[in-house]
């Protein structure tokens, strides 16, 4: 999501933070670039993509626990249960949509150079 974030950032004219570790956020942020920069409107990709976030975010918050053992100050996380198969599909799913983001930029970006 962050190179996702990264690809709008050198597409526009205005530099702007990427920060955080939240799914969500780093989404919604990308989301609104490309809203706001007429690439897109809201679709039903989109929507689910934000949806299967909203899921994974009510389970890590701030984009720790899925990444580590532990909290910073050390202590241990609550095991989760996970369904492992749609944990796989959600990644899948969010993942091609920030790739497609970064092609979609990469070939508007080439056009405009006559490439």
């Amino acid at each position: 999501m962050k190179e996702a974030l990264h690809e709008c950032r050198r597409s526009s004219s205005k530099d702007f933070e990427i920060k955080g570790h939240s799914l969500l956020k780093l989404f919604d942020q990308m989301e609104k670039y490309l809203v706001d920069n007429g690439f897109i409107s809201t679709d039903a990709w989109s929507a689910y993509c934000r949806k299967l976030l909203i899921h994974i975010e009510n389970v890590d918050s701030n984009g720790e626990t899925f990444r580590y053992p532990a909290a910073i100050d050390g202590r241990p996380f609550q095991p989760t249960d996970v369904e492992i198969e749609g944990l796989i599909r959600a990644h899948h799913n969010i993942t091609l949509l920030a790739d497609c983001t970064i092609q979609m930029l990469d070939d508007g970006r080439d056009y405009e150079n006559g490439g």
